[in-house]
């Protein structure tokens, strides 16, 4: 759970590193693809894992503003913006961007007023054998070239290259510790506790 608090923090606190996630120089979500699957204003709050279960991780420091500009979640200090890229199956690739133009992605899943964020991966490595097996079958060479995996991390550098990486994330092939977040809208209290029932998630 150590990683899943780090990146946890990170999007929470906006500070974007690129070790052990998806990541990119340049932002790879076009504008007309982008998404708004959530209000568009909300607080964002982290919750904590025991026994099984998710707990809030800190009520009073742990939820974060956003509103929609311009297609993006951005955070109320402008440290964060998320961004929403609808997929096939169903979920969306989603972009955490810093001011700075670093850009994590993952794949994001919501029911209800819970989003689940998979973007710390468990081995990086994984995606060199997931390339070879695909090359080997005479597929995805172009988006083979836009991908380079390293132990600390995954580098992409075009739309078709992340779209791959995020397909075997969503297909359970790459592997990626789940972060539970509670979307909140104005006024409301986020829940102190949440369970997973099956693939889905459940405030309580």
């Amino acid at each position: 759970m150590r990683a899943m608090g780090l990146v946890l923090g990170m999007v929470m606190a906006g500070i974007l590193l690129a070790g052990c996630t998806i990541s990119s120089t340049d932002l790879l979500i076009a504008p007309e693809h982008l998404a708004t699957p959530l209000p568009a204003a909300f607080a964002l709050t982290p919750y904590k894992s025991e026994d099984g279960t998710l707990y809030l991780a800190d009520r009073e420091a742990g939820a974060r503003a956003f509103k929609l500009e311009d297609g993006a979640y951005v955070s109320e200090d402008g440290s964060l913006a998320l961004r929403f890229e609808a997929r096939e199956a169903e979920g969306f690739t989603v972009a955490a961007s810093s001011p700075d133009g670093e850009h994590l992605y993952g794949w994001g899943t919501i029911s209800g007023d819970i989003l689940v964020l998979e973007m710390i991966l468990d081995n990086p490595e994984d995606a060199i054998a997931l390339l070879a097996e695909a090359e080997a079958r005479g597929e995805t060479r172009a988006a083979a070239a836009a991908i380079e995996a390293t132990p600390d991390g995954i580098r992409v550098s075009d739309p078709q290259g992340l779209a791959l990486v995020i397909s075997w994330v969503a297909e359970g092939a790459l592997r990626a510790e789940p972060m539970v977040v509670h979307v909140g809208r104005e006024g409301e209290t986020a829940p102190e506790s949440i369970a997973q029932e099956g693939d889905s998630w459940r405030a309580q």
